[in-house]
């Protein structure tokens, strides 16, 4: 597997930790930090993000968030997979976050029929 390399680099201020961004030629990049407040920053792993125009993007194969508690080979291994998705496409990105969109209110309906029917049973005749 290919090592991958930072396109930059940058520790930040007040102890807030590092940022290395990878860009890839399929349009998509990875910010990689690691500090006190990052998911397995304390332990010294990193914390992941999938980007898209300097974005965090949450509709991807890879996640649907940011990936913590990785570690140098961890990363490079997510990176590889960033790394092999399909060139980005903005139509495509759009329809999958209203395809999750739509999932997330099938389960907000479904959850509130729920409640009415326990409500309604509870109440007197």
């Amino acid at each position: 597997m290919p090592k991958y390399s930072p396109k930059s680099s940058e520790v930040r201020p007040q102890g807030l930790g590092t940022q290395d961004i990878y860009e890839f030629d399929n349009g998509y990049s990875a910010s990689v930090v690691r500090s006190p407040y990052t998911y397995g920053g304390p332990n010294g792993l990193f914390e992941l993000a999938v980007m898209v125009n300097g974005d965090l993007t949450y509709n991807t194969p890879i996640t649907n968030d940011v990936i913590g508690h990785l570690t140098d080979d961890g990363v490079q291994e997510i990176l590889a997979k960033i790394n092999a998705l399909p060139q980005w496409n903005k139509e495509e990105e759009d329809r999958m976050a209203k395809q999750k969109r739509i999932e997330d209110l099938k389960g907000q309906i479904k959850d509130a029929q729920d409640l009415i029917a326990k409500l309604q049973s509870e109440m007197p005749v």
